[in-house]
């Protein structure tokens, strides 16, 4: 079974970027399951903050209801 690490913490606290770079010393190829919706205009500039951090080595699945699909 693969190692599996839970990251938890408060809205903002940094808790993405931490696992991204977490994954990128692990492997350089990596997924991005991304499960939020852009409702509002703050929404929408953290998740395009979120997409320009990271790079051609990121495999981005947006799904919000269906994960099991993933």
């Amino acid at each position: 079974m693969p190692n599996i690490t839970l990251v938890l913490g408060g809205t903002s606290s940094g808790k993405s970027l931490w696992a991204e770079n977490f994954i990128l010393m692990q492997s350089t190829k990596a997924i991005y399951v991304a499960t939020s919706l852009a409702l509002d205009s703050e929404m929408e500039e953290k998740i395009a903050l979120h997409k320009m951090r990271r790079g051609q080595q990121w495999t981005t699945i947006e799904e919000h209801l269906a994960l099991k699909r993933c």
